[in-house]
C-alpha cells in the first residue's frame, strides 16, 4: 500500500525540521510543495534530490488527479511553504483522496505557528479556538469576534501585516482591551514576541511588518486588567482615533471595564480639553 506522508516544514528556521521529516523527504518518490520556489531552498539546503511538483489552493483539479496517479504508483510527500498542511494551508483534498484511494496517510508532525505562539503566549490557552486567517472586511471581523468565541476561550489567529492593526482595532471594538501575545515573524532574523493589551500593542505595531500569529486572552484573564483607569484612557483614545463618538465610546468602555459612567465621562472629556 503507497503512503503519503504529510510533513511540517519550518516556519522560519531550517534548523527547526525533524530528522524523520529529512528522511521521508529523501525517500519519497515525489514531493508535491505548494511553492516549488521555497521547497527547493529547504531541499538544496539539506542537498535532497526529490523530485518537485506544484500542489496548491489554485492548482486545477487535473494537477490533483495527476498527484493521485502517482500515488496509485508511488509514495509521496506533502509539504506548504512552512509549518503543516492542511492547516490554514492547502492539503485537505489530497489527503481526503487518498483516504478514499485506501492509502496509508502519516503525519510527520513538527514546527507550527499555532503551537510555538501559544507556548510562549504566558496566557491561560487550556481551551482555545483557532480561527486561521480572519475576513478581509472589518464588520466581518468584529461579527465573528463577538458571535463566535465561546466565554472564557483564548483565540488564535493568523493576520498580515496589512491588517493588523486593524484587526487589533476590531478586537478592541468588540472585545474590549484584552491581553494579548503578538507574535511577529517566528523563528526569523527578526522575530518579536510582544505582551500586552490591545492598546499597547495598536501604540507598538505603527508601521507593521512580516507575518503574525496573534493569541487573545479568555475574558477571565482581563479583569484586573480592564478595571484600571490608564487603560480605559487607551480605550477611550483608540475608540476616539477611529471616529467613534464620544456617548457611544463612554457606554463600550462602562461595558467593558465595569467603571462608573461618571468616571468614565470625566476622562473623556479631560482627553478632549
Amino acid at each position: 500500500m503507497n503512503t503519503l506522508y504529510v510533513i511540517a516544514t519550518p516556519i522560519g528556521n531550517l534548523e527547526d525540521i525533524s530528522a524523520r521529516a529529512l528522511r521521508i523527504l529523501r525517500d519519497a518518490d515525489l514531493i508535491a510543495a505548494e511553492d516549488t520556489r521555497i521547497t527547493i531552498r529547504l531541499l538544496k539546503h539539506y542537498e535532497i534530490n526529490t523530485k518537485l511538483i506544484s500542489y496548491h489552493e489554485h492548482s486545477k483539479p487535473s494537477k490533483l488527479n495527476r498527484l493521485i496517479d502517482a500515488l496509485s504508483e508511488n509514495d509521496l510527500a506533502l509539504v506548504c511553504d512552512s509549518g503543516t498542511p492542511g492547516i490554514s494551508d492547502p492539503g485537505r483534498e489530497l489527503v481526503m483522496a487518498a483516504i478514499t484511494m485506501g492509502c496509508k496517510v502519516v503525519p510527520i508532525p513538527g514546527p507550527s505557528s499555532i503551537t510555538a505562539g501559544i507556548s510562549v503566549s504566558s496566557l491561560d490557552t487550556k481551551r482555545f479556538i483557532f480561527l486561521g486567517f480572519l475576513p478581509r472586511k472589518s464588520s466581518e471581523r468584529i461579527k465573528l469576534f463577538r458571535h463566535s468565541i465561546p466565554e472564557n476561550t483564548a483565540v488564535v489567529f493568523l493576520e498580515s501585516p496589512k491588517r493588523i492593526r486593524k484587526t487589533l482595532t476590531d478586537i478592541l471594538v468588540s472585545l474590549g482591551d484584552r491581553n494579548v501575545t503578538v507574535c511577529r515573524e517566528m523563528t526569523k532574523i527578526y522575530e518579536e514576541i510582544f505582551f500586552g493589551s490591545v492598546t499597547d500593542a495598536l501604540e507598538h505595531f505603527i508601521e507593521p511588518r512580516g507575518e503574525f500569529t496573534v493569541i487573545i486572552a479568555g475574558g477571565i484573564d482581563n479583569i484586573a486588567n480592564n478595571l484600571t483607569e490608564e487603560n480605559a484612557r487607551k480605550m477611550l483614545s483608540q475608540l476616539r482615533s477611529i471616529g467613534v463618538s464620544g456617548r457611544d465610546s463612554v457606554e463600550f468602555v462602562v461595558s467593558q471595564t465595569g467603571m462608573p459612567k461618571r468616571k468614565v465621562y470625566q476622562i473623556w472629556q479631560d482627553d478632549t480639553m
